[in-house]
């Protein structure tokens, strides 16, 4: 595993920085969202070999579910390769301007991972 590069936003005093870390995995692709104390929150990944599309499950009651799937769901058609995001975010008693401000931070991070994908030249796979 290979990391590719480190995209950040937020700030762990204000307790919202979110993390977004680019992998490489042989041919594949990992995208690890993460911010406060990390976990395993939801998991998508996309199913090119097969052709059906993608799937996506969440464990018990996290949040970071639409994060996964809008990461993956943007990522899929510059990919050709299969991606698997995992998302985990937490930090105790947020407010809800904390959670808007995650919220615009990880919209912003996947926006900087899709013109990352759209302008730069990728690694070969290994």
């Amino acid at each position: 595993m290979i990391k590719i590069k480190e995209f950040r936003r937020g700030s762990e005093e204000n307790m919202d920085c979110v993390s977004f870390q680019l992998f490489r995995l042989g041919r594949d692709w990992l995208l690890w969202i993460s911010g406060g104390e990390a976990h395993l929150g939801s998991v998508a990944a996309s199913d090119h070999s097969s052709g059906k599309g993608s799937h996506q499950f969440t464990l018990g009651i996290h949040k970071e579910g639409p994060i996964v799937r809008q990461a993956l769901e943007a990522l899929q058609p510059l990919i050709t390769e299969e991606i698997l995001v995992i998302g985990g975010i937490h930090y105790d008693n947020l407010n809800s301007i904390q959670i808007k401000k995650i919220i615009q931070h990880s919209q912003e991070l996947i926006y900087e991972v899709v013109l990352f994908f759209s302008v730069s030249e990728r690694p070969v796979p290994a």
